[in-house]
């Protein structure tokens, strides 16, 4: 009877443990979507949904194979380590690999455990489902150990206030956020998301100012519909203007200028950038964050805090010069196409009806275009006629990098206000932007203004009023 009751007692404590277990996982599953929840401390589990190589947005490369690992009853260890070992030694191609490790079909016992120390290097096996590594004994240490090298330089560090740090917390508590950079003097915030964010592609189709880039928070997520991220600025939805898929991004159509929503934005107005990415994101904006969502959050004022800022930032650009280049000149042109001609590559009959026949293209045309008034053709078909219509072009060496480039100088200047008491607050600012064009035509100027109060009312009723941007 007793041994009765304690089985009873120790299943009541186990379904009790479950049950509490299931109460404080952070994360559920409805209606097929994952969200991802904060538990009693703050820590939230890990979206891993970018994971893989170049975060999931490319397959992965044919890597070659360099040596081949035959079966071998036994201890394999050794083997395969050094195996590893020699792809290690050798120089990384074009792509970072160095090559491949492949591994033969059958069971391959190892006694201790396999370390990568270098980049680069794909270990696989002939078959997924026979090729098997199996450790064995008593160590419970890693099978496979990726190690790196200890090249970590800490330079500047930041004094956390924050007692208890959660698992994937997003907000921190810092004692002086000097050297915290949230888009200063960039001219559009949508370039600040580079290099800020893991899985986070930024790609600039064009170099002209509010040209509207390709941004992936979760790769491509669909196949005909948009992939692009939404927008979202002090709570506000912010819509593009027109809607420019990928193939219109680098068309030059002038249309992609005002497809950003967010390119009049000024970033010296940006307090902080914020990117879902996880099932949290269509839980709160619905299935138009389905490729994830940018929350942007600008300045308020701080009550007790009054001052003024000023940004200016000047950017010279230089006329590019044909030295930094490896381009031929007109003579070594003309050389190169004389080889041609006297190898039969460049007859009169085939380019003479060519579309871009180029130099000697339009010498056959002249050749053939006669003129019943003069009674002549537009060039004598004579060794020497030719010869010197061909040195002719020989000096036509047009500097196109003066003609279309000059030398310029951008300016950026931001000017920003903040106050504040415990009844109000407000923060203005002014901008100007002017860029006179690194090539020609492509001039552009922008100002902007934003004002945003905040009035407590009671102790907790607050109106924010923000300012339309322009």
């Amino acid at each position: 009877m007793k041994i009765q009751v304690r089985t009873i007692l120790l299943g009541l404590l186990s379904i009790g443990f479950v049950q509490s277990y299931a109460q404080t996982f952070a994360l559920q599953v409805k209606n097929d979507q994952i969200t991802y929840l904060n538990d009693d401390r703050g820590n939230r589990i890990l979206d891993f949904s970018t994971c893989g190589y170049k975060s999931s947005e490319q397959d992965i490369p044919s890597v070659r194979n360099v040596v081949f690992v035959p079966w071998k009853a036994g201890d394999n260890t050794a083997r395969i380590q050094r195996a590893i070992d020699y792809v290690a030694s050798l120089a990384p191609d074009a792509s970072g690999f160095r090559g491949a490790v492949l591994l033969d079909q059958g069971e391959f016992s190892l006694s201790g455990s396999i370390r990568i120390s270098a980049s680069g290097i794909v270990l696989r096996g002939t078959d997924k489902e026979k090729t098997i590594l199996l450790k064995k004994g008593v160590d419970r240490g890693a099978l496979i150990y990726m190690e790196g090298m200890d090249d970590l330089n800490v330079q500047d560090t930041l004094k956390v206030f924050s007692h208890y740090v959660p698992v994937n917390a997003r907000t921190l508590e810092v004692a002086s956020g000097v050297s915290l950079k949230k888009g200063d003097g960039l001219p559009d915030i949508s370039r600040g998301l580079e290099g800020r964010a893991a899985g986070v592609s930024v790609q600039n189709v064009s170099g002209t100012f509010g040209t509207a880039p390709k941004i992936r928070v979760r790769g491509a997520t669909s196949i005909f519909g948009s992939s692009k991220p939404l927008w979202v600025v002090d709570g506000v939805i912010m819509e593009d203007a027109i809607d420019v898929g990928p193939d219109d991004l680098s068309s030059g159509d002038a249309e992609t200028l005002i497809s950003s929503a967010i390119a009049g934005l000024n970033s010296d107005d940006i307090e902080s950038f914020q990117i879902l990415k996880d099932g949290s994101a269509t839980s709160i904006y619905g299935a138009r964050a389905m490729a994830g969502v940018i929350v942007v959050t600008t300045k308020k004022g701080k009550a007790g805090v009054s001052k003024m800022s000023y940004t200016g930032e000047f950017t010279t650009r230089m006329i590019p010069s044909y030295k930094e280049f490896n381009i031929m000149n007109s003579q070594e042109q003309m050389g190169i196409y004389k080889e041609m001609e006297q190898k039969g590559w460049l007859n009169n009959s085939d380019t003479y009806r060519a579309k871009d026949s180029g130099v000697y293209g339009r010498m056959y045309q002249l050749i053939n275009q006669y003129n019943p008034v003069t009674g002549q053709f537009g060039l004598a078909n004579t060794p020497e006629a030719r010869n010197a219509y061909l040195r002719e072009a020989e000096m036509r060496n047009t500097d196109w990098f003066n003609t279309l480039f000059s030398n310029n100088v951008t300016q950026n200047h931001s000017v920003s206000i903040t106050s504040g008491t415990e009844k109000s607050s407000f923060y203005a600012s002014l901008s100007a932007m002017s860029d006179p064009g690194w090539y020609k035509q492509s001039e552009v100027k922008r100002y902007t203004a934003n004002l945003n109060t905040t009035y407590n009312i009671y102790k907790n009723l607050s109106i924010n009023l923000i300012s339309p941007r322009y």
